[in-house]
């Protein structure tokens, strides 16, 4: 349509009720020409993601005419009551311009318009365009489907959202990046296992299905979270002020990642554990940080036995009314039974003693007592099933420098897991000097010490170290220090516990008939380790403190190992093997771990009270009656075969070409093993492994 008059006020309307009204208010006027347009613009440049199949242009003939536009938008696809507060007016000079801006007009809802003075150009176009993508699901729960939204296109990226509550509820189709987000009261998004990536706001009054996706803050200014929100993953990228969470308790079950930024919690938020997992953060790179306190969060598991937990705090010093508050405790000021004479709680200290197990364990007194940051806590915990411990306080960042110290010659140390994220003990991060590498975790199924070194690991122990996890370290001198940095965090969160293992491991068990309880020991083969105690290789014996346990460790140079690396088993200098029993009881001895691949790799075990010797092999059981409290070995491993020199003149070889057998007479003694140089035939001893022994052919 077309429409040329001399007034200084025009009006022109669309058939669905919405048009346009120009008044000139000002300069001198010959005419006043208002079209519309039928269909979406030429070009959408600027009002990206717009459905509009209708638009108005202006042309004024005159000078110095000054003129106001105004949109009534009643009866447009746009002015529906929920959607007419994101109504904006854009503007561009003529059609042939790419370029749409906006023009700041805001709607007036109580009249249904929008207007624009002060326009002063010859020429001008003027469309509608929506400030959100708005779902209305009216196809299904598919994102990807344009006609599940109003404009009827897919949104942009950097679109503003809206989620109504309506039947079909949007579901993430792929990872997609918008503006702002608004979920409104009982309206929900699922984000399925994608990422959605925002660049303003975040306001929820609804629900966000997080699944195992993740929320990426990418905006280039100040972005604000209201409204309580679990998330799985969240990561920020946003260099400018930051993330701030204004209003409601936020959770987080994945992981919390810095690539670039900070994030304010105005202490309200959760890093949630539970049997599925627990949330982290993230290695958090220099410049990022997390002002305002959290909620770290740690399940406890059922155990089948209730006892003694290894514990600590990832949110700074913390008071033990904060545990006091998820555990029932006794034997303190402020307990759940002060007046017992039995103590719950206890933290460690180095300096109080010569033993590990005797008078370094320090009771705790009141619940107004401090755990140091990176100390850890002893306490026994009895539930039926599943407790979940809360600690509130400032998450740490940055280094951690533990607790140790070397005072009474042992040097053990009882510290914790500084981060709220697992860490790994082999990790390249640390810094660690006047240390043994072992590290040892109380293992509550186990009621004894998980151990790990190097690879080796026994009890369940783990090269991995949960968030929230006590373990005790060994010291060896006055200088020495453990610091850990943000890189040893590691993605690795479900369990306290994680076994890990090591190659050419001998592994011994003893197992209590009579009550079921076990213990073992590891004699770990390296021919670049020394018969010496070595801080890298070799992990000393804690014992546990569960009496029925028949401890188990090997000995030399009267130190007693759990986890013992030895160059090799000499036949002239056995490996000593100690069982402790407090109680008479019938022990079994187990070989669950052999070297099977290991050249050369016989073993025997000799019992210096029955004066047997019994072929190792996997799967070899021996049982004997036991009790022995003392540090005096009763048995030996031996290597079944001798490296020693032949005098061939003294050798007597038998041939039997029938049966295919040779027997070897030594100096009158049988040699168990051979294989001539010559000959491809081998015979294997009662234990299955071939020494070899080279004979000069006769």
């Amino acid at each position: 349509e077309f429409r040329r008059v001399l007034f200084r006020s025009v009006n022109l309307a669309h058939a669905d009720g919405d048009d346009l009204t120009v008044t000139v208010t000002s300069g001198t006027l010959n005419g006043v020409h208002v079209y519309r347009v039928d269909e979406a613009p030429n070009s959408t440049t600027g009002i990206d993601g717009t459905d509009n199949d209708r638009y108005f242009g202006v042309f004024i003939s005159g000078s110095s005419a000054t003129y106001g536009a105004t949109y009534n938008y009643a009866g447009h696809p746009y002015g529906l009551a929920s959607l007419e507060t994101d109504i904006l007016l854009y503007q561009r000079l003529e059609n042939s311009a790419a370029n749409w801006t906006n023009t700041s007009a805001s709607p007036n809802t109580g009249s249904d318009i929008i207007s624009k003075a002060g326009e002063n150009t010859l020429t001008n176009e003027y469309i509608l365009h929506l400030s959100k993508s708005v779902w209305n699901g009216t196809v299904d729960t598919d994102w990807g489907t344009a006609n599940n939204w109003t404009p009827n296109v897919v949104p942009s990226s950097g679109a503003n959202i809206n989620i109504p509550n309506v039947t079909n509820q949007p579901i993430l189709d792929i990872d997609r990046t918008i503006g702002q987000l608004d979920i409104e009261t009982g309206a929900t998004l699922s984000l399925g296992a994608n990422t959605l990536s925002i660049q303003n706001d975040l306001n929820n009054s609804g629900t966000l299905l997080y699944n195992t996706g993740g929320v990426h803050f990418s905006g280039s200014d100040n972005q604000e979270i209201t409204g309580a929100i679990s998330f799985y993953n969240v990561s920020i990228s946003n260099s400018a002020t930051g993330v701030t969470i204004v209003s409601g308790v936020d959770s987080i079950y994945g992981t919390l990642t810095f690539i670039d930024g900070s994030l304010t919690t105005n202490d309200s938020l959760v890093f949630v554990s539970n049997s599925n997992g627990t949330a982290s953060i993230a290695p958090v790179p220099a410049g990022s940080s997390i002002t305002g306190k959290v909620v770290a969060q740690r399940y406890l598991s059922t155990s089948a036995n209730k006892g003694w937990r290894s514990l600590g705090s990832p949110v700074g010093a913390t008071p033990i009314s904060q545990w006091n508050d998820d555990i029932m405790t006794a034997g303190f000021t402020g307990s759940n039974y002060p007046s017992s004479t039995w103590i719950s709680a206890y933290t460690f200290d180095e300096s109080a003693a010569t033993a590990m197990v005797a008078g370094q364990w320090t009771p705790v007194s009141n619940t107004t007592d401090i755990v140091a940051a990176g100390k850890g806590l002893l306490m026994w915990i009895n539930f039926p099933s599943g407790k979940t411990i809360d600690l509130e306080g400032n998450p740490h960042v940055g280094d951690q420098t533990l607790p140790t110290s070397f005072t009474n010659g042992e040097g053990f140390c009882f510290v914790a897991n500084p981060y709220l994220s697992t860490i790994d003990w082999d990790s390249p991060n640390w810094t660690k000097s006047g240390l043994a590498n072992a590290v040892y975790i109380w293992n509550d199924t186990e009621n004894d010490w998980a151990t790990y070194i190097n690879g080796a690991a026994l009890k369940g122990g783990s090269r991995y170290i949960a968030s929230s996890q006590g373990f005790i370290v060994q010291t060896n001198n006055a200088s020495n220090s453990l610091i850990a940095s943000e890189n040893v965090k590691v993605n690795n969160a479900s369990t306290f516990l994680r076994p890990s293992t090591r190659e050419h491991i001998l592994r011994l068990e003893t197992t209590n008939n009579d009550n079921g309880k076990m213990d073992e020991t590891i004699l770990v083969i390296d021919s670049n380790s020394t018969m010496d105690f070595e801080n890298y290789n070799d992990a000393i014996k804690l014992i546990s403190m569960d009496s029925n346990i028949p401890s188990l460790s090997t000995v030399l140079n009267d130190k007693y190992y759990a986890i013992n690396t030895i160059p090799e088993v000499n036949i002239n200098n056995g490996v000593s093997l100690n069982v402790k029993s407090i109680n008479s009881s019938r022990i079994t001895l187990r070989v669950t771990e052999f070297p099977e691949n290991l050249e050369n790799a016989c073993y025997q075990l000799y019992d210096k009270y029955t004066d047997e010797l019994i072929d190792l092999n996997l799967n070899t059981d021996y049982s004997f009656s036991h009790q022995d409290t003392s540090n005096t070995p009763r048995f030996e491993i031996r290597h079944c075969c001798a490296n020693f020199e032949v005098n061939i003149s003294n050798v007597n070889i038998d041939c039997n070409s029938e049966a295919g057998n040779v027997s070897v007479n030594v100096d009158g003694g049988k040699a168990p093993y051979l294989r001539s140089e010559e000959h491809t035939s081998e015979l294997q001893s009662p234990c299955n492994l071939v020494c070899r022994l080279l004979l000069e052919k006769k």
